[in-house]
């Protein structure tokens, strides 16, 4: 909700604010969601501390705040990520750099899970939480040291012919804080954007997907020998699995943004639709099937972000 209703405000801010400010800023929100985490886990590892008990309103309470942040920061992120990336690349080489985008942030799927399969049996939970907001919070700064975006393009002609086209635009005035809301508004319920809401909607359930539901799934199906094994081993185990979901990311994103620049949008879609039935009917096989194995966990995330990275 707090993503989705801060999109109508994050295209002023990130005017205001510039890329690298807001990118910055979007990443700290994050930090302030994942810090948020370290209390409560701290209240289950010590269940006989009176003081952590005693916070349980006012830990729910700072988790709903934070989560609302976070989509705040979300909001102007993901903005001042489409509008650098944008002004890195041209026409022709656009899904080239966002397949590159995506590839070197899908990475992280694969590094999370590695450093998580690594750290749990060695880290309590809050400790992991609090390795990762660090982590975040020098990213969060990283970001104030992008370099001003440069279009690169290795085909002569195309520059040229963007310069050409660039001397004969006529400047536009620039558009108010209002003004850039409205626009936001109308285009939202454009008959452009009205098509894509199926699209959207998969998208955000897929991302849940990812998010949630992978590490409960895996461990349920954990039958013989893992019920031997404790709750750390299980999801230790998932996340060796998950780490090539990262794998299938940045393999996907590879070529897939080679393909869309070759094939258009409209054709790369079917591409996209075929990746998708396929990856989804190996993750049915594999739940129906109840029973956990590497080799087929593997293959099935693997599958499953190879199709995401096509979204």
């Amino acid at each position: 909700m707090s993503f989705g209703f801060f999109s109508f405000l994050s295209a002023p801010i990130v005017s205001k604010l510039g890329d690298k400010c807001s990118l910055a800023l979007g990443a700290m929100c994050y930090v302030t969601y994942l810090g948020a985490y370290i209390l409560p886990l701290k209240r289950t590892e010590y269940p006989d501390n009176e003081t952590l008990q005693g916070m349980y309103w006012f830990i729910y309470v700072s988790l709903l705040v934070t989560a609302a942040i976070c989509g705040f920061g979300a909001s102007i992120l993901w903005v001042a990520q489409g509008q650098y990336v944008t002004k890195c690349a041209t026409d022709a080489n656009k899904g080239l750099f966002n397949s590159v985008f995506y590839a070197c942030l899908l990475t992280s799927m694969s590094l999370g899970n590695i450093l998580g399969a690594v750290s749990i049996s060695k880290l309590n939970p809050s400790g992991l939480y609090i390795m990762f907001t660090c982590f975040a919070l020098i990213a969060s700064f990283y970001f104030l040291l992008l370099p001003e975006p440069k279009k690169v393009d290795i085909e002569a002609e195309v520059i040229v012919e963007a310069k050409e086209a660039s001397s004969e635009v006529t400047p536009q005035a620039p558009v108010s804080e209002k003004g850039q809301i409205r626009q936001t508004w109308d285009l939202m319920i454009s008959r452009k954007m009205l098509i894509l809401v199926p699209l959207m909607t998969f998208t955000s359930a897929n991302g849940s997907l990812l998010a949630t539901t992978f590490v409960p799934m895996l461990t349920r199906t954990m039958k013989t020998p893992f019920p031997e094994y404790t709750k750390n081993e299980q999801t230790q185990v998932s996340c060796t699995a998950l780490i090539f979901l990262g794998v299938g990311s940045v393999i996907g994103s590879a070529f897939n943004g080679k393909i869309h620049d070759k094939i258009g949008t409209r054709h790369f879609s079917i591409l996209c639709v075929i990746e998708e039935l396929i990856a989804y009917a190996t993750l049915v096989s594999f739940v129906y099937n109840d029973h956990f194995s590497m080799g087929y966990a593997s293959v099935t995330v693997f599958l499953i972000g190879l199709a995401d990275s096509a979204l």
